[in-house]
């Protein structure tokens, strides 16, 4: 389980606007684009490019005028190809070296607010991990939610769940549920061996409920069969 605070701590060491929340829509942020950049487009790359590593210039100017020119070098390796010191990244000499999920936590944290933006202006952003399965039945799944079991958050709370509860490591993020990373770990797995597919499922289970999160069984098989 990944400590959020000691990420995003040194995270902002190089791109300072990561901590603060744009203004609107068209707010000019580094971290915008950078949570962007992951993902949409890095993010779903890597299926085609493991074990390489991208750069993403953080570039910012600050509050004396000086141009400052940091990186985040982003490693497309998960799991056990890991090396220890990247378990816990810090911040030095202008880099930082992520592992995408490392990267994709901190983009889907910064993405809560442009969310909200999104929302307002009657769309909802998915990620790619998950749009293609859901996009377009956001209301739909909405109305149902919460005329049938008095789901009690608004529109923008349900993009950011399923947005958040799709990537390993969800856990840790704020709005992710483990009722709907269980709902789309099964559709995601639905063609593999059954004894794999169970596997994952209920290891993303198993992180969930280690992280606090509590379960709901209707609202998964609500989830479930969208």
């Amino acid at each position: 389980m990944y400590d959020m605070r000691v990420l995003e701590r040194e995270f902002v060491k190089l791109c300072p606007d990561y901590s603060v929340e744009p203004a609107d829509a068209d707010t000019h942020q580094m971290s915008k684009l950078f949570a962007i950049e992951v993902l949409y487009n890095i993010g779903p790359s890597c299926s085609r490019n493991w074990n390489t590593v991208k750069m993403f210039p953080l570039i910012y100017k600050d509050a004396k005028g000086r141009i400052h020119r940091n990186k985040a070098f982003l490693h497309m390796i998960t799991g056990k190809n890991v090396p220890h010191n990247m378990l816990r990244p810090k911040a030095a000499r202008g880099v930082i070296h992520l592992t995408i999920k490392q990267a994709y936590l901190l983009a889907l944290k910064k993405m809560e607010k442009l969310i909200d933006f999104s929302v307002a202006n009657g769309m909802y952003p998915l990620t790619p991990v998950v749009e293609h399965g859901l996009n377009g039945l956001i209301p739909e799944l909405y109305e149902e939610l919460k005329e049938q079991f008095y789901y009690p958050h608004d529109i923008a709370h349900l993009v950011k769940s399923i947005n958040q509860s799709s990537y390993e490591g969800g856990e840790n993020l704020r709005y992710s549920e483990v009722h709907v990373a269980a709902a789309l770990s099964i559709v995601a797995t639905i063609f593999m061996h059954r004894a794999r597919a169970m596997e994952i499922v209920k290891g993303r289970i198993w992180f969930f409920m280690k992280a606090g999160k509590k379960a709901d069984i209707v609202l998964f098989e609500v989830f479930a069969n969208y």
